[in-house]
């Protein structure tokens, strides 16, 4: 018996997301060069900063970031924001990914990467030292389970070692910027309620 994947509800913000980023991904894969002209011709034109998060390189690429979206962004950070705030961060993230690499980087970037790592920042401030595993590869080699600090410090050292170094395996300044905003806006929206001593009058 096939089990057939059901939708889930209060989820539709990750499969917009998903959505958006496979068509971008058809249209940077099949539109024709005057196309991809009129998008990257001026980084900061609107339809670059607004369409290039949902663009990808290829298939890998693609499912790399959704896959990201979803255990990331659908599993931790949707249930405790909610759709609005969620895509708030979201489009935070992309963005500031979009404007800092115009400004440092080498060559327009496309993905939703930065906005992933931006939400992975973002979680750090409630799941931290949660648990993770890669898919199968702990399976496979028997690899225990790593906070979620570590898999966010590692990701961050290749970004920063790849700007020392000059790597182009990644949109390293993307990356970057995407996680320090995502962990900006974590540490606003989860920053514990300031209280106040409470001055009591007593009336006669």
């Amino acid at each position: 018996m096939i089990n057939i994947p059901r939708f889930i509800p209060g989820y539709w913000p990750v499969y917009s997301i998903a959505a958006a980023s496979v068509c971008g991904a058809l249209f940077l894969s099949f539109s024709p060069l005057a196309a991809a002209r009129l998008l990257f011709g001026e980084l900061w034109s609107p339809q670059y900063l607004l369409l290039s998060p949902f663009l990808h390189s290829g298939p890998a690429h693609l499912l790399l970031n959704v896959l990201g979206l979803h255990y990331i962004g659908g599993q931790m950070l949707l249930p405790l924001l909610g759709a609005r705030r969620f895509l708030i961060v979201f489009a935070l993230c992309a963005l500031a990914g979009g404007i800092i690499n115009n400004l440092l980087g080498e060559s327009p970037a496309v993905g939703i990467s930065g906005a992933v790592l931006g939400m992975l920042a973002c979680s750090l401030h409630r799941f931290a030292h949660a648990p993770m595993r890669l898919l199968l590869l702990h399976d496979l080699f028997r690899l225990r389970p790593f906070p979620l600090w570590k898999a966010a410090a590692f990701v961050v050292f290749l970004d920063v070692a790849g700007i020392v170094f000059g790597w182009r395996l990644f949109a390293h300044w993307a990356h970057l910027a995407g996680f320090v905003a995502g962990g900006a806006a974590g540490f606003f929206l989860f920053r514990p309620p300031i209280r106040r001593a409470g001055v009591h009058k007593t009336l006669h």
